[in-house]
This record gives C-alpha cells, structure tokens and sequence, in this order.
C-alpha cells in the first residue's frame, strides 16, 4: 500500500504534464490549420506561421511568430511588421515583410516594405492594414509545427502521447478499481465479524 501512494504522485504529475503537452499541442494544431481570423489577437499578441521563402534567412517556410500590435509610431526601418495585404496576388494574406522606408503623411504613417529575399518592393502598406510588430520566433513552436505537417511528426507528437496518456490512466484506474475492491472486502470482513458478535 505505501508504495502504490509513493507512485500514484509521480504518475499523477506525469500524466498531468503529458496530457497538458497534448492540449497545447492540438491547440497549435488547431490554429495552424483551421484559423481564418488572421487578424485575431490575444492581449494584443498574435501567432502566425510563415508560409513562403521571402524572408530567409531571417524566418524559413515553418517557422512561427509572435506578432505583438505597437503604436505605429515606434515602427522603424528595419523592424519586421504582419499586416493584411490588399493588393494584387498579396489581397486579403497576412504578410509578414521587412520595413525599407516610413512615408509621414500628416498624422499617419505609410510603410513600404518587402521580403528579405525579394528584389520587389510590396505596395504601399497603411497604418489600418498592419497587425503589429514581429518581436520573436518560437524556436519549439517552428519545430513543432513543421513537424505536425509531416504524417510521421504528427504521429510522434500527437498520437504517440495520446497513447501514452491511455496507457498511464488506464494503469491509474485499475489501481484505483483494486483500492476500491480491497476497501470492499474489509467492509465484508467487519461486517460479518460484527454480525458473529451480535
């Protein structure tokens, strides 16, 4: 009995950590696959992934970033913004370029920007189309989204730790079921040695 309560702890904390790992997991699977709100924010932070080649080196075909929204003011050459495309092949696609230069135009600021990788410059880009700011790129994250889009990788880090959650609460039940059956046996054993004294 003293070590089934020695082990039920570790079990407990494993199976929690592991079920929470798959949760963040189907969540980012989730949103990188079936998200059509790219504007949609969580305290002023989005997440995208990157989807084309024009910002390599910087950010590879996979990767996924943390876009956080700025006053426009503090955007400057250099800085890489997402915003929502309007134009042409880029209408209505959540792109994520590097600023070249900021045109002030009275009280407003026009961006105009292109990819890393791009010798073409992209139209110009208006305060009310842009999403925020790039401030990082989820090293994890990329992997692990480059990973759930290959069937292999999605078997490892989805369905393999499922099976394992099963496995670990599975064990923890029929534990839980021999406890009970222990338990159940004593009642009987008191009650009928009750029974013989009365």
């Amino acid at each position: 009995m003293e070590k089934e309560s020695k082990k039920n702890p570790v079990l407990s904390v494993l199976k929690t950590i592991i079920f929470l790992l798959i949760i963040f997991l189907i969540i980012i699977a989730f949103h990188t696959r079936f998200s059509k709100e790219p504007g949609k924010s969580f305290f002023g932070l989005k997440i995208y992934s990157i989807v084309t080649g024009s910002m390599e080196p910087k950010y590879k075909i996979g990767d996924v970033i943390l876009v956080k929204e700025v006053d426009f003011d503090d955007i400057k050459v250099g800085d890489v913004i997402a915003y929502l495309g309007m134009e042409n092949d880029l209408k209505d696609k959540v792109i994520t370029h590097q600023v070249e230069s900021i045109l002030h135009e009275g009280d407003k600021n026009i961006f105009y920007t292109k990819g890393i990788a791009s010798n073409i410059m992209d139209p110009p880009v208006y305060e009310e189309q842009v999403y925020g700011k790039v401030v990082c790129k989820f090293f994890i994250l990329s992997i692990i989204r480059k990973m759930i889009n290959n069937v292999w990788g999605f078997f490892f880090v989805v369905l393999l730790p499922l099976v394992i959650l099963f496995v670990f609460e599975f064990k923890e039940v029929k534990i839980l079921f021999k406890i009970k059956k222990r338990a159940e046996n004593i009642k009987k054993i008191r009650e009928s040695k009750q029974q013989k004294k009365n």
